[in-house]
């Protein structure tokens, strides 16, 4: 519902997807190099791969630190204010 308390019933944010849509999604994600079909967008999977680059830091504090460093920064989170 609204926060008004109208009563009324809001749209959803995320509009539910039907076969077609999902289809058209696939053919999005489509690898055209490697002709394969995945789930994930690209750019995400680029950032598992460099955080999974950092399993070598030997020290899991340190790990930690730079992996979510590397998270902030992908998300540009180190952009937004918080005042």
């Amino acid at each position: 519902g609204e926060p008004g308390g109208s009563g009324k019933l809001t749209p959803p944010l995320v509009p539910t997807l039907d076969r077609g849509a999902l289809a058209a999604m696939r053919e999005q994600l489509k690898g055209h190099e490697t002709q394969t079909t995945c789930w994930d967008h690209p750019k995400m999977t680029e950032l598992y791969q460099s955080l999974a680059d950092l399993n070598n830091v030997r020290f899991s504090a340190y790990r930690t630190a730079m992996k979510l460093r590397r998270l902030q920064k992908a998300l540009c989170l180190d952009l937004l204010s918080l005042s």
